[in-house]
């Protein structure tokens, strides 16, 4: 008599045909360790794919340091080499920059202003993509770890109890004159909008930033220019990179599923 796991790896060995489907196939369960779906019961039943073509797989895995698995729970986690890819941090979210590319170019090319995309990995915000203004000035944003709207809002996309344990390690100094209290008062206006403004972290200038979803690390938009530009047209302004920001997020989406 012939089990239901026998009978999907009898058909899954006739439907063979290439390489490709056993890219396919890692992939899908690299996606599982990525979103903590670690025993090989738990990653068959979200690919569909049988336990012994998910222990096949992630032992080939293995070999390459692609994965590894705890020798007490039993259970495969990321491994070294896949660490090794997302040292260069360029490189890493590269696939963040195509999807988000056209959707940054619009926005600047609508407000001609000071256009960003960041992310934060650990308490760092990292600038992926800046586009800058055509007008004769520039910005340069200051190295700490809370400067106006674009970490407030990647901030912002943090769970609880992260966030708790990052205000309780933040040096006073990288803080300037804002306290934690106020900071948590800006965390959660930015979660209840969508969005955050900024103005005052730097004399004259104001800025605009939206979160944007479906990515592995808290990414975001973010317009920056002269307080006495952007503040006639910041309704417009949040209107229009809230669209974009929704349409990376689809598309990021969209990818995650295939």
């Amino acid at each position: 008599m012939i089990n239901n796991n026998e009978k999907q790896d009898i058909h899954e060995k006739e439907v063979r045909k290439s390489p490709v489907q056993s890219i396919s196939r890692a992939a899908a369960i690299m996606r599982c360790l990525t979103n903590d779906i670690h025993s090989v019961k738990d990653i068959s039943a979200t690919t569909s794919l049988s336990m012994g073509t998910v222990h096949r797989i992630l032992k080939a895995l293995e070999e390459e340091e692609f994965v590894f698995q705890d020798p007490v729970e039993r259970k495969y986690y990321l491994g070294l080499f896949t660490s090794q890819l997302s040292l260069n941090q360029s490189n890493a979210h590269k696939w963040l920059i195509a999807k988000s590319f056209s959707e940054l170019n619009r926005i600047w090319e609508i407000f001609n202003e000071f256009t960003a995309l960041d992310i934060e990995v650990g308490v760092q915000t990292i600038n992926l993509l800046t586009i800058r203004s055509k007008s004769n000035y520039s910005i340069t944003r200051p190295p700490v770890l809370f400067f106006g709207s674009e970490s407030i809002v990647l901030l912002a996309q943090r769970p609880d109890n992260e966030l708790e344990v990052i205000l309780n390690h933040i040096n006073p100094k990288s803080m300037g004159k804002v306290d934690k209290e106020t900071i948590k008062k800006q965390l959660k206006q930015a979660r209840k909008q969508g969005y955050y403004v900024s103005t005052g972290k730097t004399e004259g200038i104001m800025a605009v930033s939206v979160p944007i979803s479906h990515y592995l690390c808290p990414a975001a938009l973010s317009v920056v220019g002269p307080e006495i530009r952007i503040k006639p047209v910041a309704a417009k302004v949040v209107a229009e990179m809230l669209k974009s920001a929704k349409i990376i997020a689809e598309k990021l989406n969209k990818s995650d599923r295939k």
